[in-house]
């Protein structure tokens, strides 16, 4: 039998966060634990804390947001219930021997990997089983609903971290990538395993600048959080580029623990070209 550790939080599908508050802080008492923006999937959430259990809100930030699409087909209301596990893997082989097959498993990053059961097997409610290495029920003390509301926070490698925009300029668009499957996370985002065409790679200063500190340090794997601060870039930005050039075969990335890794993928046909010309434009040749 699947051992449930914690029930972690319900979600809510609203259109709009801000129009929320005044009934889930105000009138009902919900106090801000966390929230933020997760830029690729064009979403907003709050975690809020009412009478010793946790609340999530999710709004979509653009018509192309998967929860756009749920909004316009059904409304706001509730989205899912979350569980917490402690082998995931082991919830989904109870589960499917006992008649309910998961979907849109993944184990990918250590501090959530997770798994849906969806609702036409759990009667109408879309479950989400968790196994984390992060305690998420603590106040993040550095943001402030504000904040949130104000399209300062955005998610990092599963940290509500203040945007490095200070313009107060919304971010630019992600790129899309198109697929079937449903998308329930941070970080899923599917690669082509073909390499495409290299014209039209290079197409900003930034990108050479991005390219140029991985390529020409084939050897070392760089966290992205670590690499935006070196080469003084916004996050959101620098993971845009990062996607295009796993999409390209340039580079590789994974996740261990909390963070998101990249580096050179010496084994791309592209890589000893680019090398070459980004040290020489770089003058480390």
């Amino acid at each position: 039998m699947t051992a449930i550790r914690a029930v972690d939080h319900v979600a809510i599908l609203v259109p709009s966060i801000a129009e929320s508050v005044p009934l889930f802080c105000e009138a009902l008492g919900g106090e801000f634990l966390s929230g933020g923006d997760n830029d690729e999937t064009g979403i907003r959430l709050v975690h809020l804390r009412l009478a010793g259990f946790k609340l999530e809100l999710l709004q979509p930030l653009r018509k192309d947001s998967f929860l756009q699409r749920h909004l316009d087909e059904r409304g706001p209301g509730f989205h899912h219930l979350t569980f917490f596990v402690d082998d995931l893997q082991a919830t989904v082989t109870d589960l499917g021997g006992a008649g309910f097959a998961t979907t849109g498993a993944d184990f990918s990053a250590s501090v959530w990997k997770e798994a849906f059961l969806g609702p036409r097997s759990a009667f109408g409610a879309l479950l989400q089983f968790v196994e984390t290495t992060r305690a998420w029920g603590e106040r993040e003390r550095d943001i402030t609903l504000s904040d949130v509301l104000d399209g300062r926070v955005v998610w990092r490698d599963y940290v509500p971290c203040i945007r490095e925009e200070t313009d107060g300029s919304p971010p630019p668009d992600p790129v899309i990538h198109p697929t079937n499957e449903p998308v329930h996370s941070v970080d899923n985002v599917p690669t082509d395993p073909a390499f495409p065409p290299a014209e039209g790679l290079l197409r900003s200063r930034r990108q050479a600048e991005i390219l140029a500190a991985i390529l020409t340090d084939p050897d070392v794997e760089f966290p992205l959080s670590g690499l935006a601060r070196r080469l003084a870039i916004p996050y959101s930005s620098l993971h845009r580029e990062i996607e295009r050039a796993e999409r390209y075969g340039i580079v590789k990335t994974r996740r261990f623990e909390n963070l998101r890794l990249v580096r050179a993928n010496v084994d791309s046909p592209y890589y000893a070209s680019l090398a070459d010309l980004l040290r020489t434009a770089s003058g480390s040749a």
